[in-house]
C-alpha cells in the first residue's frame, strides 16, 4: 500500500502530537501533517489532497465547520477523501446537513485512540481489500485497550475521567506493576499496568468495602487478578480479529520508582487512564519473533 497522507487540526498542540504517533505506531507509511487553526489548515489543503483530515471543530481564525463549507470551493482534486471531525458537542442541525452532505465521520469528544483508528481502518480498508491495513501492532494495542477498559469499568466500575495516549520509552518507573506477557506464534506481546500507591490502595478497597485499610497482600492479590482478567478479555477480542495469543504467567513488581524494562519492540505504546479513585498506566509493546 502506498503512503498514507494525513491532516491532523487541532488547537492544541499536544492533542496533534499523540495523534500523530498514534497513527505512526499504527500504520505503516504514513504522513502526518499538524495544524492548529482553521485558516492554516484550509490553507495546507489548497497544496496537496490528504487521504484523511482529522478536524476538531472547534478552532481558532476559522472554526472547523466554517473549513467544511470552505472545502467546496477547492479543487476537486484536491479535496480530502475521508474527513473526520471531533468535538466535544453534538453538532446542531445545520452542521449534521452539512456533515451527512460531506460524508463525514463524527466522533464526539473525549473519544479513544482506537475509535478514530477504526474509522481511518475502515476506509482504508475498503479501498485498498486486498491489504492490512492496520499493523499487529495496532491491533494487539487496540484488543489490551479495550480489554483494560472492560474490566475496570464492568468489574471494578471504574468512571474513566480520562484517556491520554503517547508513545513510552523503553523502560518506565513506578510504585506498582503487574507484568503480563503474551506469546503468539509470530509475535510476542508485553502489557505492563502501573499504579501509584494511592490509586492502587483505592481499587483495592473497592475490590473489599468492607475493610477499612488494606494489605499489601491484598493488593498483589488483586494485581495479579486485574492483569488476568484483561489478559483473558484481550485474548477473547484478538482471537475475533484472527489471533492466538496463550498468557505467560503474570508478575507482580512492588515498590516505589522501580524499573521494568519492556522488551519488546520500542517505541512502545502507553496510556495514562485518570478514573474516580486515582490514575493509573498501560505500557503495551510488541515484538516479532526471531
Amino acid at each position: 500500500m502506498r503512503s498514507l497522507s494525513v491532516l491532523v487540526v487541532d488547537d492544541e498542540p499536544e492533542v496533534c502530537d499523540a495523534l500523530s504517533e498514534t497513527l505512526k505506531h499504527a500504520f505503516q507509511n504514513v504522513n502526518c501533517i499538524l495544524s492548529n487553526d482553521g485558516v492554516d489548515s484550509l490553507q495546507k489543503m489548497e497544496r496537496q489532497q490528504f487521504d484523511f483530515v482529522i478536524l476538531d471543530l472547534g478552532l481558532p481564525r476559522m472554526n472547523g465547520v466554517s473549513v467544511m463549507k470552505s472545502l467546496g470551493r477547492l479543487d476537486p482534486r484536491l479535496r480530502p477523501k475521508h474527513l473526520v471531525c471531533l468535538s466535544g458537542y453534538e453538532p446542531d442541525p445545520i452542521t449534521k446537513e452539512i456533515m451527512r452532505d460531506l460524508d463525514v465521520d463524527f466522533l464526539r469528544k473525549p473519544c479513544r485512540s482506537e475509535d478514530i483508528l477504526g474509522v481511518l481502518r475502515k476506509h482504508i480498508d475498503a479501498q485498498f481489500p486486498d491489504t492490512a491495513s492496520v499493523s499487529i501492532e495496532s491491533s494487539f494495542v487496540g484488543a489490551v485497550l479495550e480489554a483494560v477498559l472492560r474490566v475496570a469499568q464492568n468489574a471494578l466500575l471504574l468512571t474513566i475521567e480520562k484517556e491520554s495516549l503517547h508513545v513510552g520509552q523503553r523502560s518506565i518507573s513506578c510504585s506498582s506493576s503487574v507484568v503480563l506477557q503474551a506469546i503468539g506464534i509470530q509475535h510476542q506481546g508485553l502489557m505492563v499496568i502501573s499504579f501509584p500507591k494511592e490509586s492502587l490502595q483505592e481499587f483495592t478497597k473497592r475490590r473489599h468495602p468492607a475493610h477499612s485499610s488494606v494489605s499489601e497482600a491484598e493488593m498483589k492479590s488483586f494485581l495479579t487478578d486485574f492483569s488476568s482478567a484483561v489478559f483473558f478479555q484481550a485474548k477473547k477480542i484478538l482471537s475475533e480479529k484472527g489471533f492466538d495469543y496463550t498468557a505467560g504467567l503474570p508478575f507482580v513488581v512492588m515498590g516505589d520508582h522501580h524499573e521494568i524494562l519492556s522488551g519488546v519492540s520500542t517505541p512502545g505504546m502507553v496510556v495514562e487512564m485518570t478514573t474516580d479513585l486515582g490514575p493509573f498506566r498501560v505500557e503495551i509493546g510488541l515484538r516479532r519473533n526471531s
